[in-house]
């Protein structure tokens, strides 16, 4: 067994794991003498002590789409795929993954190569890492879809039996190989599985990437107003006046607020795992309900709907940036979101996937109006964009925006 640590990692050193508590640790050269024993009598003494830290980097090993049914005691209702009369249909990803810790028994596998060209006990390796009950499994919606080689985070449902293993994100994407292509529609699901290698130096935030992948088209883009907008805004907002959203409803549906919300993410047919998740998305979603809006739980989902959907009718997607887009009613203005408290920069997006989206519901005197939902745990209806003579935005934070039935003319 090799002893360089790049082959054969220190354990734990990833994670800064307490290890003392188990002793001096032994490579397989030295397994014929009496310290086997002694390292077995130490893990059975102390194994308590040991200091794991949570969430977990660990290294990715294989990726895959995920057809069988979850380990539902720790995963609740986070199936590969749910099928109810053809409706809220979700897909996962299973993920292998070595931690220097946890699989230290284990050889790292040689992800490079295909599975036939490995060696016997890396195929071991592999295959008890890929087992239901050792992989990790992502949640319903993904965003950040790592490639083999990267530094990833994990976690569990059960931490103290590290069992119900949770993929959270991508710490550090090395992108040393393609992920394979065989996920049956990760495009949509996964959102961007062909994300760059390095997020936070080459796109800041996904919106970033989703712009980018604009082609501009000179002239002005207008579109008719959706009337039924400013009704809908106002009366959602009436409901917000006094009320804020909470991670926790004691009284399920008898709590008004938790009817509510559970409407938004209905109308998205997202499924009832969605306590505690931002519902900005579902709330811009539930607005243009019984429209033919792309209507998903999260920004930049609908936002990639409408890119695919191209500019020959219905919802598309238009440069803030790069193109001459006079506002309407009705037209979703999506951007990054940053942290709080600081400068609007795009180094200062919380997460690479992360996104905010506000809908325009009233334009006068030359600004637009736009309301939004799970700002600060409300309604507000008081974001205000100026417009030039041409009711182009001045756009501010703002990347993209939807428009309906858009059409291109000329300058007056």
């Amino acid at each position: 067994m090799p002893k360089d640590t790049r082959l054969r990692p220190i354990p734990g050193s990833m994670n800064n794991d307490s290890l003392d508590s188990f002793g001096s640790y032994y490579f397989q050269d030295e397994l014929e003498t009496e310290a086997a024993l002694e390292k077995a009598v130490d893990i059975a003494v102390f194994q308590n002590s040991v200091g794991l830290q949570f969430p977990r980097k660990a290294l990715c090993v294989a990726v895959t789409e995920y057809d069988g049914p979850a380990e539902d005691v720790y995963t609740p209702g986070w199936n590969a795929k749910v099928n109810i009369f053809g409706y809220n249909q979700r897909t996962r990803l299973k993920i292998a993954a070595h931690d220097d810790f946890i699989d230290s028994d284990l050889e790292v596998p040689d992800f490079s190569k295909p599975f036939q060209q490995m060696t016997d006990s890396q195929k071991a390796a592999f295959n008890i890492l890929n087992g239901d009950d050792r992989a990790y499994f992502s949640a319903a919606e993904v965003v950040d879809v790592p490639s083999p080689g990267d530094i990833i985070w994990i976690d569990f449902e059960d931490r103290e039996n590290l069992r119900g293993g949770i993929y959270l994100k991508v710490h550090e994407p090395l992108s040393l190989f393609p992920i394979v292509n065989n996920l049956e529609g990760g495009f949509d699901t996964f959102e961007n599985p062909n994300r760059s290698p390095n997020p936070p130096d080459v796109d800041p935030n996904v919106m970033f990437n989703l712009e980018g992948q604009i082609v501009p088209e000179e002239g002005l883009f207008i579109s008719d107003p959706i009337l039924y907008v400013p009704s809908r805004v106002l009366a959602e907002y009436e409901f917000w006046q006094g009320r804020r959203s909470k991670s926790y409803y004691p009284n399920g549906e008898n709590d008004p607020v938790f009817a509510k919300l559970k409407t938004y993410w209905d109308n998205t047919r997202f499924g009832n795992n969605w306590q505690d998740r931002p519902w900005s998305a579902v709330y811009i979603s539930y607005i243009f309900r019984g429209d033919d809006f792309p209507a998903r739980s999260s920004h930049q989902s609908y936002s990639r709907e409408a890119l695919k959907n191209g500019r020959g009718g219905g919802w598309g997607l238009y440069s803030l940036l790069r193109e001459n887009v006079q506002l309407s009613v009705g037209d979703v203005l999506v951007k990054p979101r940053y942290l709080k408290g600081t400068t609007s920069s795009p180094r200062d997006s919380e997460e690479w996937w992360f996104s905010h989206g506000d809908v325009v519901w009233k334009i006068e005197g030359g600004i637009a109006y736009l309301a939004g939902g799970n700002l600060s745990s409300t309604s507000k209806i008081n974001i205000q964009i100026n417009l030039d003579a041409n009711g182009i935005p001045d756009p501010k934070d703002y990347l993209v925006v939807l428009k309906k039935n858009a059409q291109r003319v000329g300058f007056v």
